[in-house]
């Protein structure tokens, strides 16, 4: 162990080797020369660094941040009043419906197409599924079909979903109108 005694701040140190020692002499908070320039950069953090009032995104509580101005516009910089009320899932009714909303606005602007083979198109909006066919025929008429009414394709093609190819019907006379169809393609075969 070396004992050498700091020419700035003036006490007794311990080191195990010289380098050490230098190094502290040259970070030494006693420095004079290092005591200026900490007083300058304080004093530039001083200026910078401003109080600001934010509300939490959570549960709506107004808090302080000092902040410089960069950090205020920064997308990094704290969203909530503290660590609890980040980690929580409580949310004001608020938050909840504004963000209900929105999902909901955007899902019906953006339905998203499942297309299965053989059947037909079904989309999904607001995380349920609907026959595209029959959801285009429901906004059509701006109301729900009944479990017995039925959309049929005019030209039989279900993956042409227009509303001029789309017609109503039920579901008595839907079967009624393709026997009739079989009947008439089963007689010009004979």
């Amino acid at each position: 162990m070396i004992k050498r005694i700091c020419k700035y701040c003036k006490k007794e140190l311990e080191f195990n080797k010289g380098k050490e020692f230098g190094a502290h002499v040259r970070n030494c908070l006693s420095n004079p020369n290092l005591k200026n320039i900490y007083q300058k950069i304080s004093q530039i953090k001083k200026k910078e660094i401003k109080e600001y009032k934010f509300n939490c995104q959570k549960c709506g509580k107004e808090f302080i941040l000092y902040l410089r101005e960069k950090e205020v516009l920064s997308l990094k910089r704290r969203k909530c009043c503290s660590r609890q009320c980040a980690n929580s899932k409580i949310c004001s009714e608020e938050n909840k419906r504004k963000k209900s909303e929105a999902n909901k606005k955007w899902s019906q602007l953006h339905p998203r197409v499942i297309i299965s083979k053989g059947k037909y198109k079904t989309i999904q909006i607001n995380k349920k599924g609907y026959q595209e066919h029959r959801y285009i025929m429901e906004q059509f008429l701006k109301r729900k079909l009944e479990n017995n009414e039925i959309v049929h394709h005019k030209n039989n093609n279900k993956e042409d979903n227009r509303i001029e190819n789309l017609q109503l019907m039920t579901k008595n006379e839907h079967s009624k109108y393709h026997r009739a169809i079989e009947k008439a393609l089963t007689a010009k075969l004979v």
